[in-house]
This record gives structure tokens, sequence and C-alpha cells, in this order.
């Protein structure tokens, strides 16, 4: 499913996009796919990766449509149909999302763990949060060390960007000097989590959407 972008394709658009790339790579809501030489359609994000009968499939967020709508596409239909196809793989794993997402992402991860040091050492030690993906890779991309068995990582202080992520960030003092603090490493885990199957009343299936997930592991200990 793709949405029929509005633009007129002239004659020299695709050598002046392939000329800009330097536009495509800070304007990431205007990445394309093209279905074929008439149709372009756009490409709002791709969420995620994986292997399927041999074959690296990524799961598109079409711009415009719900999640519910987003499909997943073999690796090379994209190289062979993207206009700068190679920037779209590219910002999957090395992403550059806007200001305020980052931001916004921060500031959820902030309150949560703040709401976990509160409630004290032994509760709330496993969190999970809506966090986009491509804010967990700009974050984190080649950071944290692999879990033997287990999806996710282990991250420690310096792991976490000192301009984003100060030393408060990961403690919790109450009016009496009294306190949590977050003991590193942390594990976490991003991942998508797909909604529950749900059909219609004729049993076909509904499509299903999806949450972009990041989930934590915390050792607390006390301060005063």
């Amino acid at each position: 499913m793709a949405r029929k972008c509005k633009q007129t394709v002239t004659a020299g658009f695709y050598k002046e996009l392939h000329e800009k790339e330097e536009f495509v790579e800070k304007n990431d809501q205007c990445l394309v796919v093209s279905g074929n030489e008439t149709d372009v359609y756009e490409v709002e994000r791709l969420i995620d990766k994986k292997v399927k009968k041999g074959h690296v499939v990524y799961l598109v967020l079409w711009k415009g449509y719900s999640k519910e709508e987003a499909t997943w596409v073999p690796a090379e239909d994209i190289t062979a149909t993207a206009i700068s196809s190679f920037i779209i793989i590219r910002l999957y794993h090395d992403p550059d999302p806007c200001r305020r997402v980052l931001m916004d992402d921060i500031s959820t991860l902030r309150s949560s763990l703040q709401f976990s040091l509160k409630s004290g050492i032994l509760r709330r030690r496993k969190i999970s949060i809506p966090f986009h993906r491509h804010t967990f890779n700009y974050l984190f991309n080649d950071k944290g060390e692999a879990v033997k068995c287990k999806p996710g990582k282990l991250y420690v202080r310096a792991d976490f960007p000192s301009q984003y992520f100060e030393d408060s960030f990961f403690n919790f003092y109450n009016k009496f000097g009294e306190g949590c603090c977050v003991e590193f490493p942390i594990y976490m885990y991003s991942h998508v989590s797909y909604h529950q199957k749900s059909f219609y009343c004729d049993k076909t299936p509904r499509t299903r959407g999806f949450n972009e997930t990041l989930s934590l592991t915390i050792v607390k200990s006390f301060q005063s």
C-alpha cells in the first residue's frame, strides 16, 4: 500500500534528486519509492528489518498512511525502484531524526526512569515505553555489549550521550535527601511489537498495527 505523490515528474527530475543528496539527507520526509516509470510513492520511514527465506525485507511506513497499512518490502525492490535508494537504506542504519522527535523520546525515557526510581528499589525494575526505533539507533548505534541468548544489549554510562543524558537523568531524591539511582549497565531492547490479531465478523483477518517499543531492565541502589 502506498500513496501516489502529487509531485509532477519532469525531465531531469531524477538527475536533480541525485545531485541534491544533502537536501534528501536532511529532509527524510521527501524520500520516495517509484512503482514504475510514471508513479512516484512517498516513504516516510523504514521501521524494521528481517530475513525471510534468505532475503532481506524492510517494514515500510508509507507517508500519509496508518501503521496498519505498512508493508514488508524486499530490499532488492527498494534498491531497484527507489530514488536515491542508498540514502533510504542508510537512514535506516544511520538515522537522523528531527529534533522534536528526538527530544520527545528522551523526555519519555526520563519520565519513566524517574517514576521507577521514585517507586523504590524493588519496584518497577522492568520498563516498556513507546520509543521510535530511529531515535534509538541514532543514540545507541554500535554501542552496548551483546547478551547471550537475549535480543537486547547492556549499556554502560558512557554509552549515553552526555549532551542528552546528564547525571541527574539517572537518580531521584526526595525532600529529605533520600533517593535511588540507576546502577549500570542497563539492559535495553528496541523492538517492534505488533497488535493482537483480530478478525472481522466474516472471519477475515484485520490488518495489524504496531508500536515501536523500548524495553529496559534496571538495577537500583539506595542513596542518602
